[in-house]
């Protein structure tokens, strides 16, 4: 396949997800058998696992053994690892890990507020300290990826040991102690040369040093990698002798337009480290690297039924690019669960009006008697939605702060998170244990900025909590609903063609967003990038004959890099080779039954039946029959194929789409 040299990934896609599924469970696999069909994951991106624990709670210990750690062997063994930003959970998992193991050797007394249960999101988002048995999760300001503010980009480069040389280098700029400060930030540059503000702070020394050239180059250097608050730098007084100037001007034109005070909403990529200071850097020494994770549902305890669960995960992909014109809504009482996230209620409204939404603070619980809420932010301890008479928009984001409303065991006392699914939110989310009323455990008022700018779900949550070792968030991950996505088409190979020989396509974008890159996927695997106004070309003759499915995924050229894709599936006919899966009879197939299948093929090698990566059953060579059980598919959608090894190439049939019907529900 002829493609360009460096691949770059983005998160958001299809593509970039892992869906776990507790094997187990029959509520599990149908959700999971749902949302893989609904958004197209890949096959190779599900992850099946057979010890998950059950109940709603589980130890630290237990959590890696049977759920971290077979997870990132699985994605490594898989060769997927530098793709995947997303780790999502299907029903049927513990919700609430207890982390006491984790501080046995600890030597310093934990503050009585990091109580010691954590959620599964919030450990699978900080995977890495969570493997390495390291409590540095249990922080604060542990996500790096959170937005912060200019001056909490300027303050918080380091973690540990570095950040008392760093915090010296800043004490003697204060001091005007320019020449010092330079040479102590040249040296910290060294090191981390990634880091945007330290070139900004070499900047500043720069300026104040009168060397007015050296300061724009390196405030160049600062921008480049990621510098990008524009109404900071333009008032900064390190920069007064030459704020009118074009040269500083021009410098300022190329940040983001925006007087958001905080970053400005931006793609997550897991395979980039996280500084504590909300900046990507090069080097794991300076930075964390997490993955995005939610739950796409709890059925068990005070959740939501998996009929209502998926009907959520529909309605949410449906909300996708919708540009939803309803309002949002910040209710303030005199609780404190509403003062807690008060004081960033004004810089949210006002970004959302700039942004031409309507935004409002409502007095009291609840609002009422509405029927355009695009997103919620609520604080009650208990309350009901129906009567509110009020209607939730598909795709909002809905949240609450309170003690239990991820404590999904049906005790806890208070309403849980599941209250705002079954009203028709896209997502929200709850601690999962007693979190006190701390901000940083909690969505910041600007998950609504973030969403409406056109961030994931996933993204805007992760982009608004800078503790989330508690958060339990329930809902689709990938749901976009005020994301403006690229277009474009495909020429030179159409849906169901059958292909010999060389293949060339053209990519031409048709819409007004502009395309960075293509990335492009041969049978789910990432194959490369193109630029635009590449030509995409392979040669069919590498491909083993039979199906295989090409995806394009064109990268939008912005600082969310939202993505829009085709799939076209087509078949490779070189060597006259022929594969098949049928289904032997006929009639509705249920969760207790069992589905026959015909392999027929003019192949003498060994023929496997998968589903989601899972080999199922096998026929010794040529024509055979197998019986699986359904139970062991789940219920739903269920796309199986004949595998075999052709030459060293996998040769796959076309898939052979069953729908196999649940058990009947039990209400809740």
């Amino acid at each position: 396949m002829c493609l360009g040299s460096q691949p770059s990934w983005a998160g958001g896609g299809p593509e970039n997800v892992v869906v776990l599924v507790n094997s187990r469970s029959a509520a599990s696999k149908q959700i999971a058998n749902f949302y893989v069909s609904l958004r197209d994951i890949p096959a190779g991106n599900v992850i099946y696992l057979d010890e998950v624990p059950e109940g709603e709670s589980t130890d630290v210990e237990t959590f890696r053994e049977t759920i971290l750690k077979p997870t990132i062997e699985t994605i490594n063994a898989r060769r997927m690892a530098a793709r995947i930003d997303y780790l999502v959970y299907s029903a049927d998992f513990p919700t609430a890990v207890k982390i006491h193991a984790d501080l046995e050797n600890v030597d310093v007394e934990i503050p009585k507020v990091l109580t010691k249960t954590a959620s599964i999101n919030g450990l699978t988002y900080m995977a890495g300290w969570t493997m390495a048995k390291n409590p540095s999760y249990l922080s604060l300001d542990a996500n790096g990826y959170a937005s912060q503010t200019a001056e909490a980009a300027l303050q918080r480069c380091y973690r540990g040991p570095v950040s008392k040389t760093c915090n010296k280098a800043m004490q003697a700029y204060r001091d005007d102690q320019f020449d010092e400060a330079f040479t102590q930030f040249s040296q910290l540059l060294e090191d981390n040369p990634s880091q945007p503000a330290l070139h900004y702070w070499l900047a500043r020394c720069e300026a104040q040093r009168d060397n007015w050239d050296a300061a724009l180059e390196s405030l160049d250097e600062a921008i480049r990698r990621g510098w990008c608050f524009r109404v900071f730098t333009s008032q900064d007084e390190a920069f007064a002798a030459g704020a009118d100037e074009l040269t500083f001007q021009t410098r300022l034109a190329a940040m983001p337009d925006t007087a958001w005070p905080q970053h400005p909403s931006r793609e997550f990529r897991a395979s980039l480290n996280w500084a504590p200071n909300g900046m990507p850097v090069a080097s794991p020494q300076w930075g964390t690297r997490y993955f995005l994770s939610t739950v796409l549902a709890v059925t068990r305890g005070a959740g939501t039924t998996p009929a209502e669960a998926m009907a959520n995960l529909q309605r949410s992909h449906d909300a996708d690019f919708t540009q939803p014109r309803g309002r949002f809504c910040f209710t303030l009482t005199g609780d404190v669960r509403t003062r807690t996230r008060k004081p960033g209620f004004d810089s949210a409204i006002k970004e959302l009006k700039r942004l031409g939404y309507n935004a409002e603070v409502i007095e009291g619980k609840l609002p009422e008697n509405l029927n355009d809420v695009a997103g919620l932010m609520i604080g009650a301890a208990n309350y009901q939605w129906a009567p509110t008479q009020s209607r939730i928009l598909p795709g909002a984001i809905c949240e609450n702060l309170t003690s239990f409303g991820g404590k999904m065991d049906q005790r806890g006392g208070q309403t849980k998170l599941s209250e705002l699914l079954r009203a028709g939110a896209a997502g929200s989310s709850g601690t999962v244990t007693e979190p006190y009323a701390i901000q940083a455990k909690f969505p910041h008022p600007s998950i609504q900025v973030h969403y409406a700018h056109g961030s994931s779900l996933a993204e805007a949550f992760y982009q608004s909590v800078s503790g989330p070792y508690q958060l339990l968030i329930v809902g689709d991950p990938l749901c976009q609903p005020w994301a403006v996505p690229p277009a474009f088409e495909c020429t030179g190979l159409t849906a169901e063609q059958a292909v010999s020989g060389p293949v060339k396509c053209g990519l031409v974008a048709t819409g007004e967003t502009e395309i960075a890159r293509y990335e492009i996927f041969m049978d789910g695997r990432f194959s490369g990038a193109l630029l635009p106004g590449q030509p995409l070309t392979f040669q069919s003759t590498q491909l083993a004959d039979g199906y295989h499915e090409l995806r394009i995924v064109a990268i939008a050229d912005n600082s969310l890099r939202t993505q829009a894709r085709q799939i076209i599936p087509f078949t490779v006919d070189n060597r006259q080779q022929s594969l098949q899966l049928l289904r032997s009879g006929e009639g509705e197939l249920k969760a207790n039954g069992e589905v026959s299948l015909s392999v027929v093929s003019n192949l003498d090698v060994p023929i496997h039946v998968v589903h989601a990566g899972r080999e199922l059953a096998t026929v010794d060579a040529g024509n055979g029959e197998v019986t699986i059980a359904c139970q062991t598919l789940g219920s739903e959608t269920v796309r199986l194929q004949a595998l075999a090894a052709v030459d060293g190439k996998p040769m796959y049939s076309e898939p052979l789409v069953l729908r196999i019907q649940a058990a009947e529900e039990s209400p809740k």
